[in-house]
């Protein structure tokens, strides 16, 4: 991560003011930052009466149970005559979790401008690597969030996208910043070799599998992914996995592709018959049915 500079010659003395003052346009509204706590943030949604459904599993809600809360200029906004306009889930979060929070609360402004709030873009995971300066911003976003929800609930979990509740941009940023250079970088150039040579395959399923193997040896992970490139002559359970990345790829069959669930057991079966020099005849993963398979486990060698 490269560390923000103000470019030279430009101008940042406090109050970083560019624009004309304009105060005097809007006599009747106010900006204040206040503390606010459970019992203030039920009062305020009192006047929550022209506003939409609240979500009770937002990240708002997540970040202020895991202490995660900051003053970011954020506003909470009431109209002319009291009514709340903006920020109801901030206020409902502060009052479910019992979390008192600091923020900007804005007084006065029109009524009819709520139809102008939270119309923006979002900005995406891939939007914050960006702009903490990461190389490759994208793949890292992707692997840093497939390794985080690994970490936390478990690589068959992460397959059958059982999250185990909301996760914030914070945690895994700062996720990412942690592991960066011994887990994220090393992986970022192999899983793009795969997913521009095997279209449509799940970078973050690709991550997940090359993390796990990485424990076995730089040189046995390395041997694999090779094989897999078709640098070095593929056994036959590495043969069996491209054919299952090909018809991941292949425009006939894109609309039926296998789940992730699927493909990552596909992931483990092939390497772990690497692993073991097994000579195998098919790929197969049996999930549901009379008796369903048990999702494997990754050979890490033998002791």
């Amino acid at each position: 991560m490269t560390k923000d500079i103000v470019p030279q010659g430009v101008d940042i003395s406090f109050p970083y003011v560019y624009g004309a003052p304009a105060a005097h346009l809007y006599p009747n509204v106010s900006v204040s930052i206040e503390t606010i706590t459970p019992e203030v943030a039920e009062r305020m949604l009192g006047a929550n009466i022209r506003n939409r459904d609240i979500n009770d599993t937002t990240v708002v809600m997540a970040a202020l149970r895991n202490d995660e809360w900051e003053l970011n200029g954020a506003t909470i906004v009431f109209d002319e005559n009291g009514i709340l306009r903006d920020g109801q889930h901030r206020l409902y979060s502060c009052m479910k979790t019992g979390k008192t929070i600091v923020s900007v609360v804005v007084r006065g402004i029109n009524g009819e401008s709520q139809i102008t709030m939270d119309t923006g873009t979002r900005r995406a995971l891939r939007d914050y690597t960006k702009m903490r300066g990461y190389k490759d911003y994208s793949t890292v976003a992707t692997l840093g969030l497939a390794l985080y929800l690994i970490d936390n609930n478990g690589l068959t979990a992460y397959v059958s996208n059982q999250r185990g509740g909301k996760t914030t941009y914070k945690s895994v940023i700062n996720f990412i910043d942690a592991v960066y250079t011994p887990r994220i970088e090393p992986l970022v150039s192999d899983v793009r070799s795969i997913t521009q040579k095997y279209k449509h395959v799940n970078a973050g399923v690709i991550g997940g599998a090359f993390d796990a193997f990485r424990v076995a040896g730089e040189e046995n992970y390395r041997e694999f992914l090779e094989q897999l490139l078709n640098r070095r002559t593929a056994c036959v359970s590495v043969r069996l996995l491209q054919n299952v990345f090909e018809k991941q790829s292949s425009e006939q069959i894109r609309a039926k592709r296998l789940t992730d669930k699927y493909v990552m057991a596909y992931i483990i079966k092939a390497w772990n018959a690497y692993m073991r020099g097994d000579e195998i005849k098919l790929l197969k993963f049996t999930q549901g049915g009379a008796n369903p398979e048990k999702f494997p486990e990754v050979f890490l060698g033998y002791e």
